[in-house]
């Protein structure tokens, strides 16, 4: 028996993945029902979805949220997006298997989350791995393009691969090819942490 549930979980979610994959290419407002109903996301109104690529666990979008193209969220346990939104082209959001499984889960402590406060605006090509909780708070502008967001690392001390949170703050400006990365690198604490109205400069590497 276990193994029939194994083999009819696996199932399921190759279907929902080749059902995330056609829902790409429908129209905004046939799209998000379909999200609603198959997936069980929770949408807000005034909603606009280009063609982007949405597979995640669960998923709550606030109203008035625009999101681009060529955006791809996948594997992301939870999501959360608030009011006023704007999410532009080709970002990334993703988690892998070996950060989100329960014994993965159970062995690292991690929390692989992903929270974008109201009103922020993030523009394009940039890359968030949601390995552990990533939060970017309220009013918070990622800007320019190719910024990092990485949340693991490889632990040399203990020969694995580990992950710690990193979390923004409110009001914070942020430019082109940022690198932000666990403060565990430096190693002082714990996790990457920026208070209200900080600014980022391009091309530097926070950890």
């Amino acid at each position: 028996m276990r193994v029939i549930r194994r083999w009819t979980g696996r199932i399921k979610d190759r279907m929902l993945d080749v059902m995330s994959l056609l829902i790409i290419f429908l129209p905004s407002f046939l799209k998000i029902p379909s999200y609603r109903w198959i997936f069980g996301y929770r949408i807000g109104g005034d909603v606009v979805i280009g063609l982007s690529w949405i597979r995640v666990g669960t998923l709550c979008i606030g109203d008035h949220v625009r999101i681009g193209h060529l955006n791809r969220f996948k594997n992301v346990p939870e999501a959360e997006i608030g009011d006023y939104t704007t999410i532009g082209n080709g970002n990334t959001f993703t988690s892998t298997g070996e950060f989100t499984d329960s014994r993965g889960i159970a062995r690292r402590g991690n929390n692989p989350a992903l929270s974008i406060g109201a009103h922020v605006g993030i523009t394009l090509l940039h890359y968030f791995d949601v390995q552990d909780s990533l939060t970017i708070g309220a009013y918070t502008t990622v800007g320019g393009r190719g910024s990092m967001f990485v949340t693991h690392y490889l632990d040399t001390l203990k020969g694995m691969q580990s992950c710690e949170p990193i979390r923004i703050g409110r009001y914070c400006m942020i430019g082109s090819n940022a690198r932000f990365t666990p403060e565990r690198f430096c190693p002082t604490t714990a996790w990457s942490a920026w208070g209200r109205w900080c600014i980022i400069n391009s091309r530097r590497l926070i950890g």
